[in-house]
């Protein structure tokens, strides 16, 4: 029962404190529960927001403390929250947060989790790629490294780059040989229409494949700025690390 409704019933009630499971259940439950609306805020700024049970607990009971039922709960998690406020709108897209409950005590500050770090090492290459495919990954292979961005993880988007070049270069080939429109005639060799070749709606397609993987591997100007280098991982690599088939 909230308490704007204390003295206004025809009867006499009798109410009792909320307990730390009920607070817990405000702060979370409601469709416009706190914790929800601070997930929203900073998924707003392409981050993540996350509770601990503890935290939530130590929330809970310090409410309790200031003995004005579930009206401190907003308070208490400004407080935890107003430093990295401040900073959100500066942080990169995808930094996480969680708030424990040594945060929410005051005893730890809060920072945004480390990214985890992957594997320094460089993919080998399929064979069963072919072979136009093939050239392409030593290449790539071979820009990624420079620039020291590239892990084991990255294997299979390095294939689909690659035999999308190879199908991008191939549709690109037939268009300058015969050019971009192809003439439709009936059987006794009259004009019907013109229409574009196949080829063009795959080079087209390809593009966008290619620069959606171009721009996770920080291969566009404007995404080089985002990309980190792994830390650890060799400049210098035979190639046989990486040309080789497994």
């Amino acid at each position: 029962l909230i308490p704007e409704f204390i003295g206004r019933l025809p009867v006499v009630a009798t109410l009792e404190d909320l307990d730390e499971a009920a607070l817990i259940d405000i702060l979370t439950k409601p469709k416009n529960a706190l914790v929800k609306q601070y997930g929203a805020l900073f998924a707003m700024e392409d981050s993540e927001l996350e509770f601990t049970e503890k935290a939530l607990q130590a929330i809970a009971e310090r409410a309790m403390e200031k003995d004005t039922g579930a009206r401190a709960l907003r308070s208490i998690i400004e407080e935890v929250m107003l430093d990295i406020l401040f900073e959100l709108p500066e942080q990169e897209a995808g930094t996480k947060y969680r708030i424990t409950d040594d945060v929410v005590l005051g005893s730890q500050q809060l920072f945004p989790l480390p990214e985890p770090k992957p594997e320094p090492k460089i993919p080998t290459c399929p064979d069963w790629l072919s072979k136009e495919a093939k050239i392409v990954w030593r290449e790539t292979v071979a820009l990624l490294k420079e620039m020291r961005v590239l892990v084991l993880a990255d294997r299979h988007a390095l294939v689909i780059y690659c035999e999308t070049y190879v199908q991008w270069k191939e549709a690109v080939q037939f268009l300058h040989e015969n050019g971009q429109i192809c003439a439709t005639r009936d059987k006794k060799g009259a004009l019907k229409y013109m229409q574009p070749w196949p080829q063009v709606s795959i080079a087209r397609k390809c593009v966008q494949i290619l620069r959606a993987y171009q721009q996770e591997f920080g291969m566009t100007p404007s995404s080089r700025t985002r990309i980190h280098e792994i830390p650890g991982l060799r400049k210098n690599t035979d190639e046989d690390d990486y040309f080789g088939p497994r």
